[in-house]
């Protein structure tokens, strides 16, 4: 349970211009460079706006525990509330180091 409550996965978003007949999309990769997800960009909405922390939330294959979301220079732009993880700066080691 610890375990559930500290994992953190980051999916990283890229933004593919739809051009003049297409819609943007949105790509998610995970860590492994596998994609995860890709959602058309809703009309009038920023392109990694709040919409797209959202979609990811409801998506059947979610990861497990906090997800991050990162824009392809690694700026996180989106997590889940309650997430310490990008807050704090000091590295949550947790009970299993103690002793160590």
């Amino acid at each position: 349970e610890w375990e559930m409550q500290q994992k953190v996965s980051v999916i990283t978003c890229r933004h593919l211009p739809g051009g003049a007949d297409a819609d943007d999309v949105i790509v998610c990769t995970n860590m492994a460079g596998d994609e995860v997800a890709s959602f058309k960009v809703p009309f009038g909405q920023d392109l990694y706006g709040a919409w797209l922390g959202r979609e990811v939330f409801k998506m059947e294959q979610r990861p497990r525990g906090q997800v991050c979301l990162v824009d392809t220079n690694g700026s996180a732009f989106w997590h889940e509330a309650g997430s310490s993880a990008l807050e704090s700066p000091e590295p949550d080691v947790g009970p299993m180091y103690e002793g160590l």
